[in-house]
């Protein structure tokens, strides 16, 4: 029997208007879910997306179509995201309470980052309440300038153990190959597959779903694929961090008259769970076995 992940909640995002190739623009679903919901669905979590779908129509009534490809973005809650994200919320925090702001006196309040810096997108202006270090420049996860960027800033404290080519040790000589400067090291084109770094990285590129959609209403073949559906595996989610997707324009072509969009984008969501916790786990205390000796009483 599959699993069951319970009540699925579906946030509905549109936006409509003239969009060109390399345009962006940002869906912030936990901000669509407070709204639904009327309590507080934070920024500090994953959000456990079960399915998207995405239309993209022509607006403005020319009948024309439209041809869009593109990509919908998102950053998976690894270990070294969840940790930058969780030292810049304690770093405004300590702020806040230096300025002697009581920082849960606000219920609106919540410390809320853009995937990148608000400028990049077509409606960046509706992102509201966003967080600042300096009062004046919104903090973003992954920032052009650096001291705004909760990654950017996370990254430059994090030192490579590894800076070069790793060297793979030749072992002892075998027979028949004694002498080591013919040995192998049983490794050819050798690489760097990480760092091996004091901390784990906050990788600024994020996972992406390409998607293609054709909107031809008015063309002989009456040709439509408006609608791009994505489902992961029906007992499983994708994790999405901070609940943010990015929905990136790689090209669009308007045909037929038409020079608008209509693009409706609905995120199911089973849920969320916080990114806030600790990333060491406690030790658990010891069992009646260990405190005798290994044997029960």
């Amino acid at each position: 029997m599959a699993k069951s992940l319970g009540q699925i909640h579906t946030a509905n995002f549109e936006y409509t208007g003239a969009i060109a190739s390399g345009q962006k623009v940002l869906i912030d679903t936990n901000r669509i879910l407070t709204e639904q919901l009327q309590h507080m669905v934070r920024h500090g979590v994953y959000d456990k997306c079960v399915g998207m779908d995405l239309n993209i129509s022509e607006n403005g009534g020319s009948g024309g179509g439209v041809s869009v490809s593109g990509e919908l973005r998102y950053f998976a809650p690894t270990e070294g995201r969840c940790e930058a994200f969780k030292h810049a919320f304690q770093a405004v925090r300590r702020s806040m309470n230096t300025q002697g702001i009581n920082m849960r006196g606000n219920q609106n309040y919540d410390f809320r980052c853009s995937m990148f810096d608000l400028a990049n997108y077509e409606n960046g202006g509706d992102f509201i309440n966003a967080a600042t270090y300096d009062g004046s420049n919104a903090l973003a996860l992954v920032s052009s300038t650096t001291s705004n960027g909760v990654f950017n800033v996370w990254n430059a404290n994090v030192q490579p153990s590894q800076t070069t080519t790793p060297t793979f040790s030749k072992g002892f000589g075998v027979a028949g190959n004694t002498d080591m400067g013919d040995a192998t090291d049983f490794v050819l084109n050798e690489g760097e597959l990480w760092e091996g770094t004091t901390a784990p990285v906050a990788y600024g590129t994020p996972e992406s779903i390409p998607f293609q959609i054709i909107w031809e209403p008015g063309s002989t073949n009456n040709f439509a694929t408006g609608t791009f559906q994505f489902r992961p595996d029906p007992a499983l989610y994708i994790a999405i961090m901070t609940g943010q997707v990015e929905l990136v324009i790689d090209e669009i072509e308007y045909h037929d008259g038409a020079d608008q969009v209509k693009i409706e984008l609905a995120i199911y969501v089973a849920g969320w769970k916080s990114i806030m916790g600790s990333r060491h786990r406690r030790r658990g205390k010891s069992s009646s076995s260990k405190k005798n000796g290994g044997h029960k009483k």
